[in-house]
């Protein structure tokens, strides 16, 4: 197998590609040992079953290790495949197995009875009832196998041996090689290259947006109104590009069907599919309920912000079906806190809200559906909506000083999290709603204030004195002009070399996914729990998995001791001398019913496990975290938003988690910032007090609820994690990932 995969700590819009070549004989069990020559009459398998299970094998030659590779997909919808030689034996088993996994096949062989057998049965077996090729004619193919061969025996005294020899290598090697080179060009242009549609991407976060994508490799495509932008912004992506990919610049109109039709046809028409739309372009309009031109302004905010999302979705949607695509749509805070003399711009973006939440439930498990919610960020939106640009600084200034994180946000940091939820590592996340502000909506009281103001006066606005631990670290100085080297920088955000990361409850599940993860990305790990020889177990699995092989800290510890907690800290700090991020993880799910006797038992322990636990581990790594910039990471629940029953101590323990998350936010800033993840129904060891019955009945409940139509796996919190505390999130604090599939949405109280 020959595969080109990016290192795990350098992302990347690129998809391998793989050459795959079957050799010849092969060893089949079951049948004693006897090799099985395709096309040969020798041929002693007889079971079709074989012929599957070997493609099976091929199949996961494209499954690298989980927490390297974070890839393990066998879904090929949309992928194209032509293999030699699948008109029969082994090569009808990989076409057939192929089509069943989506993928639209080139059935190709010597008998053109046999193809068009093959051929018929193919489109039996695929989903869509896809019509395979059965010419070979086209070969733009994301992957190739070879397969043809032929088993042809002489010995060296035999007086045919070189005409056997000529033979066998002309049909089982060089039709290989010369094949394999005539369809590499192909292979490389349809390397994976993710093709990303962003409206509004000639100016601010719709700029930023292309420009980290293409830096990460994707093909984008650049629309305005504007030409001359879209052309400048055009010309700077191409520069960014590692390989110099032109994007396709249109200009167009959001609120003009035509315009979004065309765009649509424009970007199928280049590049030939879509994977990620974002809709991003939209205005900002002040107008009260009193003023005359209430409705011209409604009408205009809402066509924008709203209706085009909609229409531009519902284009995009038969094409992300074929790719397994994403729709990301950038709302706002306001779309959650209300801001006076912007009910047009605030029901737009609760409608982009609501919108999400609806198709994410409608559309899966295909294609996922995510939302963004930018607080103040550097952009034209104001000027747009006809605040003097100098006020509209001003404003924002003060509402920066005001939030926790003390600092405006950058088109990089929306686009940062455009560019997680596009990816791999988002793949059990939908319907969610990601927070990028700074912290700035815990205040958006004081920030109603302001925005009362604003067609007055911008003096009267009381700024608060700079926090003094901000002082010297250049985020409320004036900030320099954002360079391209900016975008560039974020490749290496997924490194966490020289970083020490502790994570409670780490020696299984969640939390064992975590420092697993961390250890592949060169962190230093703290390997912690109640069982010495299950976090023994884990910490040699992280040595193995760290690139440079460090040896992690291993320490029991229960989470609910006082002295075991200080012991925990003080054991971290002396090992490694500081402390980077915080993990709380550690956490029960007991059931009991408030009728229970049982139930202020259950309750009080479940509260000392799941929050208490938290806040003192807080409490006691907090001036380490402040010497270092850190980030405390809490593992909540989608139960702290959606009770079920006789499930009371958990959700008030989660709910807890979520509220202290918010108030430390506004404490530790901008030194420390602090966010919580909220997963669904993740393969972990907390349910198992409950009977094996229930377990799986209530599984197989919820799987069929998910949008995605499956469980969450460790793996999937542990990227949510690593996003967090990463460089890519530093505008995020106080913020709630739910890591789902979107259940959240789908989930009644039981």
């Amino acid at each position: 197998v020959q595969s080109s995969s990016p290192p795990e700590n350098q992302k990347t819009f690129f998809k391998s590609y793989c050459v795959v070549t079957t050799q010849s004989p092969v060893v089949l069990p079951g049948h004693f040992g006897f090799p099985y020559h395709p096309n040969s009459d020798t041929n002693l398998m007889h079971n079709p079953d074989d012929l599957v299970n070997i493609m099976k094998h091929i199949c996961l030659t494209d499954c690298n290790d989980i927490y390297k590779q974070t890839k393990n997909s066998r879904d090929f919808t949309g992928k194209v495949v032509l293999v030699t030689g699948s008109s029969s034996g082994i090569g009808e088993g990989i076409v057939k197995l192929l089509s069943v996994l989506g993928a639209k096949v080139v059935v190709t062989g010597r008998k053109e009875d046999q193809v068009k057998r093959v051929a018929q049965e193919v489109q039996e077996l695929s989903p869509k009832r896809l019509k395979p090729l059965t010419v070979v004619a086209d070969v733009t193919k994301n992957v190739l196998v070879n397969n043809a061969g032929i088993g042809m025996f002489a010995g060296v005294k035999d007086n045919n041996l070189m005409k056997v020899f000529d033979k066998v290598i002309r049909t089982n090697l060089r039709a290989y090689v010369k094949l394999s080179q005539l369809a590499i060009p192909y292979l490389e242009e349809t390397n994976g290259t993710i093709i990303i549609l962003v409206t509004g991407s000639s100016s601010g976060i719709g700029e930023g947006i292309v420009k980290l994508l293409s830096v990460l490799g994707a093909k984008v495509v650049v629309t305005g109104r504007k030409e001359d932008q879209v052309k400048r912004v055009a010309q700077e992506v191409q520069e960014l590009s590692p390989k110099k990919l032109k994007p396709l610049a249109v200009v167009a109109d959001v609120t003009k069907n035509d315009d979004l039709n065309n765009l649509m046809n424009e970007t199928i028409k280049t590049f030939g599919k879509l994977d990620v739309l974002v809709n991003n372009a939209g205005i900002s309009m002040f107008a009260g309920v009193k003023d005359q031109n209430l409705m011209k302004v409604f009408d205009n905010v809402i066509r924008i912000n709203l209706r085009a999302y909609v229409k531009l979705s519902q284009l995009a949607i038969p094409y992300l079906e074929e790719t397994n695509g994403t729709i990301i749509s950038i709302s706002s805070i306001a779309a959650t806190h209300p801001t006076k003399l912007g009910l047009a711009y605030d029901i737009s973006k609760a409608g982009v809200d609501m919108m999400t939440k609806v198709m994410a439930l409608e559309l899966g498990p295909r294609i996922r559906v995510n939302t963004i919610n930018p607080g103040a960020t550097e952009s034209n939106l104001g000027a747009n909506a006809g605040i003097p640009v100098q006020m509209m600084k001003q404003v924002t200034d003060l509402m920066a000083k005001r939030a926790p994180l003390q600092t405006t946000g950058r088109p990089l940091d929306i686009a940062n999290a455009v560019a997680f939820l596009a990816s791999k590592d988002a793949q059990f996340i939908t319907g969610a709603n990601l927070v990028v502000d700074g912290g700035s909506s815990l205040l958006m009281g004081r920030h109603n204030r302001m925005i009362r103001s604003i067609a007055t006066s911008i003096g009267i606005c009381r700024s608060h004195p700079p926090d003094p631990h901000r002082q010297g670290l250049g985020l409320l100085e004036a900030q320099p002009p954002r360079i391209n080297e900016d975008y560039s920088d974020v490749q290496n955000s997924r490194n966490f070399t020289g970083k020490v990361v502790l994570t409670t409850g780490s020696s299984s599940g969640i939390g064992e996914g975590i420092v697993k993860l961390f250890s592949v990305l060169g962190a230093s790990v703290v390997v912690t729990g109640r069982n010495a020889t299950e976090i023994t177990r884990v910490a040699e699995e992280c040595q193995e998995l760290s690139p440079n092989k460090l040896k992690p800290l291993e320490v029991v510890a229960d989470v609910t001791k006082s002295d075991d907690l200080n012991r925990l800290l003080s054991e971290t700090i002396k090992t490694f001398g500081k402390l980077d991020v915080l993990v709380n993880n550690a956490g029960i799910g007991p059931t009991a019913g408030v009728r229970d006797k049982a139930f202020m038992k259950v309750f009080d322990q479940t509260i000392q496990v799941n929050l208490r636990a938290y806040v003192e581990l807080c409490y006691l790594s907090v001036p380490y975290l402040d010497e270092t910039n850190g980030t405390i990471i809490s593992i909540s629940s989608i139960a702290s938003t959606h009770p079920y029953i006789t499930s009371m101590a958990y959700e008030v323990s989660k709910t807890g988690v979520d509220m202290m998350t918010k108030a430390l936010a506004l404490e530790l800033g901008p030194r420390i910032r602090i966010n919580t993840i909220n997963p669904g129904l993740v393969e972990t060891n907390i349910t198992g007090s409950l009977p094996p019955v229930i377990v799986d009945a209530l599984r197989k409940e919820l799987i069929a609820r998910t949008p995605l139509k499956k469980i969450g796996q460790p793996l999937d919190v542990a990227k949510g994690v690593v996003f967090l505390a990463s460089s890519d999130a530093q505008f995020i604090t106080a913020a709630n990932l739910f890591i789902d599939g979107g259940l959240v949405y789908n989930t009644p109280g039981y």
